[in-house]
């Protein structure tokens, strides 16, 4: 890690990397009617521009695949899709936008530069996460923090702000956040700053986010199971994990995440098990090549769809179905597409044993969060490419000391 008057001196930073930081904060918000993590990514594709001239031959060889049949598969749908709205278009655009971003930022990102600003603003999203448990604890109703002329993405009542009872700082809710510093969690377990690790949780579990609390133990456990650790600091991680534990079960400051947890049964929770009431309703072509809608919820509106055992949101008088990643990828753009995708993550998992821990979570992710081809994925691709080579360049000055 680096030292306090480094981290601190924004006239050091790197403009790149502080946006990208800054992406998965201000993609939460509103500003105009064009979604900020588009434009965002837009404006970070120029400030890539002026670092290196646009070369897509250094972008791996699936992803151009992925890219390139997702385009072909959107045009010719034109052709398919029953009822043809301009949120296919949207959808088109927003992906157009989000992969062709990747193939600007992912080459020139880099990993040590990313490190002042993960540090700043994660420690600005914990700070703004107290703010809002000293708020609830006094009666006050919270939204999502932002900062003009950004407004939150919000649109709850006070009353249903103060009944959620759950803080999520600068996020559109407490998944969001928890996504966001898994980031943080990643770099100080690399670093080996286990301190800074365990604060970082301990503010995940605030968030009373169920996917926080497990996907934070799970990194943990992977990193100590996977990586070279001395003895030492796994017997002070597995004491600290229980008394972690102990507080959970014991301190009400943790009750409501603690219950969410106990009440959450993976075979029967409706993000993990989606897929399989959805799948046997699809004729077979439709798994192949993709279904001949936009989306799920068109589909489900059509009378195609049959779940009576889930909760559907209502938003704007047109019901919206929540499927996570892989199911999404599946059933728009069939076997192939899912295969396409899945690929171009194994081809970055595969290179790197110190980055398992972020790679599992990832997976994990595919099953729970319904991000598929939005802010995550151009998130996830530029990390793990700009770890990567950071991971190679280590690597080498090594080789050349000894």
């Amino acid at each position: 890690m680096m030292g306090i008057k480094e981290v601190v001196d924004i006239r050091k930073w790197s403009l790149l990397e502080t946006m990208f930081v800054l992406y998965l904060i201000v993609s939460g918000w509103s500003l105009s009617p064009i979604p900020v993590y588009l434009w965002w990514a837009v404006l970070m594709d120029i400030v890539a521009l002026k670092r290196h001239h646009f070369n897509p031959q250094r972008m791996p060889i699936q992803y151009k695949v992925l890219f390139w049949f997702i385009m072909a598969h959107q045009f010719l749908w034109i052709f398919v899709v029953n009822g043809l709205t301009s949120t296919y278009f949207n959808a088109w655009f927003s992906m157009a936008i989000t992969m062709g971003s990747v193939f600007f930022i992912a080459p020139v990102l880099k990993y040590e530069k990313l490190k002042p600003p993960v540090i700043v603003f994660s420690f600005i999203s914990i700070l703004g996460l107290i703010y809002q448990l000293l708020a609830l604890s006094g009666g006050t109703p919270v939204g999502q923090l932002s900062v003009p002329p950004f407004s939150s993405s919000q649109d709850l009542s006070d009353q249903e702000l103060l009944s959620l009872l759950r803080p999520s700082s600068f996020f559109s809710e407490p998944a969001a956040y928890c996504q966001f510093m898994l980031l943080p969690l990643f770099m100080s377990l690399i670093d080996r700053k286990f301190v800074i690790s365990f604060i970082i949780i301990v503010s995940m579990l605030l968030s009373t986010s169920t996917s926080g609390v497990v996907l934070s133990f799970m990194m943990l456990g992977v990193y100590f199971f996977t990586q070279k650790v001395s003895l030492k600091w796994k017997v002070l991680v597995a004491v600290g994990a229980v008394c972690i534990g102990l507080i959970l079960i014991k301190s009400s400051l943790f009750e409501r995440t603690m219950d969410k947890v106990e009440k959450t049964d993976l075979s029967e929770n409706e993000r993990t098990s989606i897929g399989f009431t959805l799948l046997p309703q699809l004729e077979f072509n439709e798994v192949l090549l993709g279904i001949p809608y936009a989306n799920i919820s068109d589909m489900y509106n059509a009378g195609r769809l049959k779940v009576e055992s889930f909760t559907w949101y209502d938003e704007k008088g047109k019901t919206v179905v929540f499927v996570p990643t892989f199911w999404n990828m599946l059933f728009i753009f069939g076997i192939f597409g899912l295969f396409l995708y899945l690929f171009v993550y194994i081809k970055l998992f595969r290179q790197s044993r110190l980055m398992l821990p972020y790679s599992l979570i990832i997976v994990a992710k595919m099953f729970s969060d319904p991000t598929a081809i939005s802010a995550s994925h151009l998130f996830e691709i530029c990390f793990m490419m700009s770890f990567l080579r950071w991971e190679q360049t280590v690597k080498q000055l090594k080789k050349i000391k000894s």
